[in-house]
């Protein structure tokens, strides 16, 4: 504490005389205070957490990549672990012209009966009534297409290749509805997307944790026994969800109890460790049947808050599913039936 001027014969005398004199000294109490509340907070969210299910014999079940942003995805038997999640995996994205945003199912739900394919060195999209739609890929994709600059994501930002008025033309069709014109946009070289801020791991290099045009992470993990506990709690005249409304890279199985994965810190599938790093919020977007191509109403979200909110300290009014992965690895194989090692 700042000592008293001569001047005066206590602090209390210094306050009825002069109280600008002791501005600085209360502004520097609420200083460290706030601080400490910081600091206390902050600790308490870190508070290391007991992994459950670490003896169950927990195996990988399911591997779906998701070449176009909120598209159909691919059911993988394996798939390699590239530096931005899954090797292909949301490597596309469409976005509106008019806001320079992306576009997902949360403003056509149509983008679910887009069905991606690889062949031939091409990614192939078809769509109903539609001829197949086939962009190259390899040295067949480098065109000379403007690069699009500043395309948002959530709170982020990334850039991308043009893939040409063709292209633009075909998904116009097949979203003819869309509230605005729309473009497709696939990673250019040099992508260095981060996750978000609030997330990174202080801990490891930030060339260990990009994200191609996902939502925020590379990877998300459910669990077949959550699935199964929603299921049971949902109403009973309500048909029981499958897991691809949630849209999962990883799917696993073995766990002594749902939501068990909550738990976990860190795992290892493979040769791949992974971060667990984060609950995963779930939006309207879960509310689309894939199958049809539109909202059929308020599950799973309206089960999920019953049980699932405010499993995010920081955000009590959100629900969730899912465990958001990063890896410390890349360039290995993941395959179905590996075993999933529960090591933090």
């Amino acid at each position: 504490m700042a000592p008293i001027p001569q001047q005066y014969n206590s602090f209390l005398e210094l306050i009825q005389k002069d109280p600008m004199q002791v501005l600085p000294l209360f502004a520097a109490v609420f200083v460290m205070i706030g601080v400490r509340l910081w600091v206390r907070k902050a600790l308490a969210q870190k508070k290391p957490k007991v992994p459950k299910s670490t003896t169950a014999k927990i195996v990988l079940t399911g591997i779906t990549i998701y070449p176009v942003k909120s598209c159909k995805g691919i059911t993988m038997q394996q798939a390699k672990v590239g530096p931005f999640g899954l090797e292909n995996d949301r490597r596309w994205m469409l976005y509106g012209t008019n806001t320079k945003r992306f576009i997902t199912q949360r403003q056509n739900p149509r983008m679910s009966l887009i069905v991606p394919s690889f062949k031939d060195s091409h990614l192939c999209l078809d769509y109903p009534n539609l001829p197949t739609l086939k962009i190259p890929l390899g040295a067949g994709a480098q065109r000379m297409e403007p690069i699009v600059e500043n395309i948002g994501i959530w709170k982020s930002f990334a850039n991308g290749v043009d893939e040409g008025d063709e292209v633009a033309a075909w998904f116009s069709k097949a979203l003819e509805h869309s509230a605005e014109p729309v473009r497709l946009i696939r990673i250019s070289e040099g992508h260095s997307r981060p996750v978000p801020s609030d997330w990174m791991q202080t801990d490891m290099k930030k060339e260990q944790q990009l994200v191609s045009y996902a939502d925020g992470f590379a990877f998300l993990l459910t669990s077949n026994e959550s699935l199964s506990v929603l299921n049971s709690k949902l109403p009973s005249d309500s048909e029981k969800l499958p897991m691809c409304r949630f849209r999962p890279n990883f799917v696993v199985e073995g766990l002594d109890e749902g939501f068990d994965e909550d738990t976990w810190t860190k795992i290892r599938i493979g040769e791949t460790t992974f971060r667990v790093v984060k609950p995963c919020t779930r939006c309207k977007l879960t509310t689309v049947d894939p199958d049809k191509g539109e909202f059929v109403g308020e599950e799973p979200l309206r089960t999920l808050k019953t049980f699932r909110k405010g499993i995010i300290e920081h955000q009590k009014n959100e629900v969730c599913f899912g465990q958001n992965l990063l890896h410390e690895t890349h360039g290995s194989q993941i395959s179905v039936g590996q075993r999933v090692e529960v090591l933090a």
